[in-house]
């Protein structure tokens, strides 16, 4: 019923004002009978008879004079909260949507760089999603973020549309502390032939995981991956369990748990480089960040 009155209520506000169904139907732009037709619903859904019909004209009744103000005061608060709901919409700020790669957001160049942006344009906000590659890839190809900032390899579709972040977090081996190479200071790949291998998810992480695969093999090392891991944190957490040893961030240091250690890879080259990547058609707050970038240096 609620629905119904809602429906029937524009124009029975107009028909109120006009006390004629003709000019009323003018004003709506329909046609006489389908208006007195919307009258006459709305006077069975009410039980009340809202004008008295005589010789073509229609006079209020008692009942319709009351309804007709109570009516002018709904559609009145309606059309207020209308102009209030566009009015917050225009002053709503500006919104970048990123997604983003957890161990890049390790990077004090990055996080420094989104905070000075922010402070540069406050009348856009900025969010970030924590996901892996292949997800941020999804998101991108959807229109559910503005941009990602991920490690693509060269030959990646994404690459079209990226631009590098500098940042300078090479790839370290961490083992156990009682591991045989664990008081080595620095290793090679050879070094780990026949180790079990704690790497990044192929499936999270494509890149990264092709980019080792390369690595090892290019040192004649066949790669013996245990576990694949979705994440840093868990990488780290598998080595501390005996699972294995993992490649991670050098920016780990300081988050491995008790008994794992960090050693260099002198000889691994990775080629997939953190960027950030946005659609054939960036928006307008994508644009800034860009610009924004490129004057900060990251």
């Amino acid at each position: 019923m609620v629905a119904s009155l809602i429906r029937h209520l524009p124009f029975f506000a107009i028909a109120a004002e006009e006390e004629n169904f003709q000019r009323a139907a003018v004003r709506l732009r329909i046609s006489q009978p389908a208006l007195s037709k919307r009258i006459q619903d709305l006077e069975a859904s009410l039980g009340v008879r809202l004008f008295e019909r005589s010789k073509g004209r229609v006079v209020l009744t008692t009942e319709g004079k009351a309804f007709a103000r109570e009516a002018k005061v709904l559609l009145d608060g309606f059309d207020a909260a209308v102009r209030d709901l566009r009015r917050a919409a225009a002053d709503a700020p500006e919104l970048l949507t990123i997604g983003a790669n957890e161990q890049a957001m390790r990077s004090a160049g990055l996080t420094g760089a989104l905070r000075a942006f922010r402070d540069a344009h406050p009348e856009i906000g900025v969010t970030l999603s924590l996901m892996g590659s292949a997800s941020q890839l999804s998101a991108l190809k959807a229109g559910q973020v503005d941009a990602a900032i991920l490690y693509i390899a060269e030959d990646d579709p994404a690459w079209a549309h990226s631009r590098e972040i500098r940042q300078d977090d090479p790839f370290v081996i961490a083992l156990p502390d009682n591991h045989a190479l664990a008081g080595a200071a620095t290793l090679r790949i050879a070094d780990l032939a026949g180790e079990d291998l704690i790497w990044p998810s192929g499936d999270s992480s494509p890149a990264l995981h092709a980019d080792l695969d390369r690595a090892w093999r290019a040192a004649g090392v066949e790669p013996h991956v245990a576990v694949e891991i979705l994440s840093a944190e868990a990488a780290l957490n598998a080595v501390s369990a005996g699972l294995g040893i993992a490649v991670v961030r050098a920016s780990n240091a300081g988050r491995e748990p008790p008994g794992v250690v960090l050693r260099p890879i002198a000889d691994l080259d990775i080629r997939s480089t953190l960027r950030l990547a946005w659609p054939p058609t960036p928006s307008r707050a994508l644009g800034l960040f860009r610009d924004f970038l490129d004057g900060w240096g990251a």
